[in-house]
């Protein structure tokens, strides 16, 4: 069965600036786990776009580790301005399917309240929760590329997808927004 996703997001999303975790300018060490988790996450790439006074920071995290199924994992961003001063900051929870899976995380910042402040970058880490929730593993999703990207309505951009559920099974409960997410930023 194919199903037809529309997937609507603001044009500075898909113009964003970015960083890669090994990028000269950021830390090595910003995607490790605590030492006393049960499982090990690593950030693989930050970005982040701003429209008006809105700031959409992206993080991509993974985990190899089959413990880290079932666990929330956080990203917490600090939005910096051109000096490196913290503006805010602000944070996201998802949690991981499968492992291998590349986790999108959305970190949205609201500078409406601060005229004229622009971000410059965006430095983030991530920890994975050891709270042992039971999972069930679902089988991997490969990323979706979009089939277009257009100007929407709003002033924005969409991004339209096709997705077929290659399982022939029910798909009860499952979400792909992550994986929307990364073929936006991807």
């Amino acid at each position: 069965m194919r199903l037809f996703a529309l997937v609507a997001s603001t044009a500075f999303l898909l113009t964003a600036c970015g960083e890669s975790a090994d990028d000269p300018g950021g830390s090595a060490d910003r995607g490790a786990a605590a030492p006393d988790s049960p499982a090990a996450v690593e950030l693989v790439a930050t970005g982040f776009g701003q429209q008006d006074g809105y700031v959409r920071g992206i993080a991509v995290v993974t985990s190899e580790d089959e413990n880290a199924v079932g666990e929330f994992v956080t990203v917490s961003m600090n939005f910096l301005d051109s000096y490196g001063g913290i503006l805010g900051t602000s944070d996201q929870v998802e949690s991981m399917a499968w492992a291998g899976q590349e986790l999108v995380l959305p970190v949205w910042f609201d500078l409406s309240s601060t005229p004229g402040a622009e971000v410059a970058e965006v430095d983030a880490s991530v920890s994975i929760s050891d709270h042992g929730m039971a999972h069930q593993e679902v089988d991997p999703i490969e990323p979706v590329a979009s089939r277009e990207i257009r100007a929407d309505q709003y002033g924005g951009t969409t991004a339209v997808f096709e997705l077929t559920n290659p399982s022939g099974a029910d798909m009860n409960n499952r979400s792909v927004s992550n994986q929307l997410r990364r073929a936006v930023v991807g």
